[in-house]
């Protein structure tokens, strides 16, 4: 297994995980399961925070601005949509 392929789902884990769901790697995933749960931005933001640790961590070559983007891009493609209380 690839390196990012472990970074990436070391991160589908834990934001499953989050949302008290288990993420099995070995399950098919079709159409729009990302979907399927919500989190507030705080929940978000501080998954990301976890999510640039792990980038960090994986990835030393990388530099800050990089492992932003990443973060980003992964919470765009595959993160929880974001419901909070008070967007109503």
């Amino acid at each position: 297994m690839k390196v990012s392929d472990r970074v990436c789902n070391q991160a589908l884990k834990e934001m499953f995980r989050r949302v008290g769901q288990v993420f099995d790697p070995e399950k098919e995933y079709s159409g729009q399961w990302y979907d399927e749960h919500t989190w507030t931005t705080e929940q978000q933001e501080d998954f990301k925070k976890w999510l640039t640790k792990l980038v960090k961590k994986s990835f030393p070559y990388m530099t800050e601005r990089k492992i932003q983007t990443e973060a980003g891009m992964f919470l765009l493609n595959w993160g929880w949509r974001t419901s909070d209380a008070d967007e109503q």
